[in-house]
């Protein structure tokens, strides 16, 4: 008699089942890591801008600035509009707009669409020649998604002008 390898309709049906269980049970949780990480992107690049920012000021010996911007070119005054994108530029006549004789050292692009970026009532964050930041008082940028408060990210500035990750616990809610 010969033996034919391979496997029955039946066996065939289980092992699809068994597969088809098992994404269905981890396809959320990749959802949530797939989040958590563009959130995680999205921190790091204006961390990077913000980074950019102090040491170009250092570097140059200027005032240096990142502002929210939907263009690219021109800073935004609504303070709602940090998720538009924002642009880091040398500001040597210390008017907080990009002037022509005025460098732009970076430009990042708008965030896509569900994440929301904000930081209080500000428009900008600037930096002097030494390293410290424009105005002395410290502040923080909130990242929000789809997922609310249970993912919501934080960027504090200290009066210093150092960047560091927030403590959940200290944020405001997401709206």
């Amino acid at each position: 008699m010969l033996k034919v390898k391979g496997l029955t309709l039946i066996e065939l049906i289980v092992a699809l089942s068994i597969i088809g269980i098992s994404l269905g049970i981890a396809a959320p949780s990749f959802s949530n890591i797939i989040n958590d990480n563009r959130m995680s992107t999205h921190y790091n690049e204006l961390l990077a801008a913000l980074a950019l920012t102090r040491s170009e000021a250092i570097k140059r010996q200027t005032r240096v600035t990142t502002c929210q911007s939907s263009t690219g070119y021109s800073c935004t005054k609504d303070s709602s509009n940090w998720q538009k994108g924002w642009v880091v530029f040398t500001d040597s006549d210390v008017d907080n707009q990009i002037d022509n004789d005025e460098i732009i050292l970076h430009v990042h692009q708008a965030l896509p669409e569900g994440i929301n970026l904000s930081f209080g009532a500000r428009t900008r964050v600037a930096y002097h020649g030494t390293g410290y930041a424009v105005g002395g008082s410290n502040g923080t940028f909130l990242f929000c998604d789809h997922r609310g408060d249970n993912s919501k990210k934080g960027l504090v500035i200290s009066m210093s002008g150092r960047p560091r990750q927030a403590d959940k616990a200290d944020l405001k809610s997401c709206p």
